[in-house]
């Protein structure tokens, strides 16, 4: 035998450390997008592409997108809280352009539908 052969290892309390993994609670994104007459296509398109691309991130980090157009006299909820690259990407293109900014009225969607996701 060995000259450490039969002598025991001896563990303390202080020696044994566990690590908790904390499971990373996602965000959302909320897109506030003016949809009037006075948005360019270029820009809307930007837009699109900007939220297609935050979305595509955001499956990797367990977060959501949300996207708020506002034109004419209101605002609505395009696309509710979604993980869903296909949904958005159908959403997205359904948007429709023109018509006036109500902004504060988009804003005030935007702020339920955060407080809704919760």
């Amino acid at each position: 035998g060995t000259k450490y052969e039969g002598r025991g290892v001896f563990l303390e309390q202080s020696d044994v450390r566990i690590k908790k993994m904390a499971r990373k609670a996602g965000s959302l994104i909320i897109f506030v997008v003016d949809a009037s007459g006075s948005m360019a296509l270029n820009r809307m398109n930007a837009a699109k592409g900007a939220a297609m691309s935050l979305l595509t991130e955001a499956y990797q980090s367990r977060d959501q997108i949300s996207l708020i157009p506002f034109q004419g006299d209101m605002s609505d909820v395009l696309l509710p809280p979604t993980k869903s690259i296909a949904m958005a990407k159908k959403r997205l293109e359904a948007m429709p352009c023109g018509g006036g900014s109500p902004l504060a009225h988009a804003l005030q969607t935007a702020m339920l539908t955060g407080l809704n996701a919760q």
